[in-house]
């Protein structure tokens, strides 16, 4: 389980938030069956969406954290270019699990957009 214990100092700013119990769940929902096969047929099914983001017609929401170590903001951007009616926010003190850097932002700004 270290391993776990490193994604997720990884996936998060904030590192108080990296406890015991927290890294057990995500071990535990890594290793859930269902999780794995899911997984891997999400892995058989890749194509090129960012070739298809262009059709998209209703609003889009894009979040990254300012901090995310997993992904650098290319994909976002390119989102952003090829969606025609998106928004894109960037959290700051915020890693790659924005929603749980920022829980508080992270709802109100979810709850505007889904309120428009």
């Amino acid at each position: 389980m270290p391993w776990m214990r490193t994604y997720c100092s990884i996936c998060l700013y904030h590192q108080e938030l990296v406890t015991e119990e927290w890294v057990r769940a995500r071990y535990e929902s890594a290793n859930n069956p269902a999780h794995i096969a899911a997984k891997k047929n999400s892995a058989r099914a890749q194509r090129d969406l960012l070739a298809e983001s262009g059709r998209i017609k209703c609003p889009v929401l894009v979040t990254k954290g300012r901090d995310d170590r997993l992904g650098p903001i290319d994909h976002q951007l390119r989102l952003l270019w090829s969606i025609p009616n998106v928004r894109l926010v960037i959290f700051g003190e915020s890693g790659h699990w924005s929603h749980l850097d920022q829980p508080d932002d992270f709802a109100k700004i979810v709850m505007a957009f889904l309120d428009e």
